[in-house]
């Protein structure tokens, strides 16, 4: 009973004794990072209802002197322009091979074009290449927006995670930044 009643008296009255009312609360020096989904434009960074261009968004993440927000925004950046040369070669590829003679072949019925085939199957795969990249490149600049916001202790968030369990699905919450 001593045990417990030494733990409440820890639990309630740590607060009272290290709250200091004196002192005011400082206004933030890095006002947070808000997002806006747009149907057109796709995510968009706010800061005081203000868009952020990408050198905005760069200075501003820069400004805090956090090497993993850095570097996650240097991916993104990366990602984002191999994603680009990626779905700029498979148009390229793709308008190409409209202007190569045609010779088909008929394999099981199929009449196939056998010019734009070999040129056609590289081309699909650079688009799928860079567009995951472009979705990796949108998913690290949303991740170093979110460091950016909880370095700068603008937002945390509490989240509900749904995770395999032995016994099956658990949910589960956890804290993320």
């Amino acid at each position: 009973m001593r045990h417990f009643l030494s733990m409440v008296l820890i639990f309630v009255l740590a607060p009272i004794v290290w709250a200091d009312e004196g002192t005011p609360v400082p206004t933030p020096t890095h006002p947070p990072i808000t997002t806006h989904w747009t149907t057109l434009g796709g995510m968009q960074y706010l800061q005081n209802n203000k868009a952020l261009s990408g050198p905005e968004l760069k200075d501003l993440i820069n400004s805090i002197d956090d090497q993993q927000a850095t570097a996650l925004l240097n991916k993104s950046e990366s990602d984002e322009t191999l994603g680009f040369f990626g779905l700029g070669g498979s148009v390229i590829l793709s308008v190409g091979s409209l202007f190569f003679p045609n010779t088909h072949i008929y394999i099981f019925g199929l009449d196939i074009s056998t010019p734009y085939m070999p040129i056609a199957v590289p081309g699909a795969v650079l688009g799928v290449a860079g567009g995951l990249l472009e979705l990796e490149a949108n998913t690290a600049k949303y991740t170093s927006v979110q460091r950016y916001n909880h370095v700068t202790k603008q937002s945390d968030s509490i989240t509900w995670n749904l995770t395999p369990q032995k016994d099956g699905l658990g949910l589960s919450l956890g804290y993320s930044f």
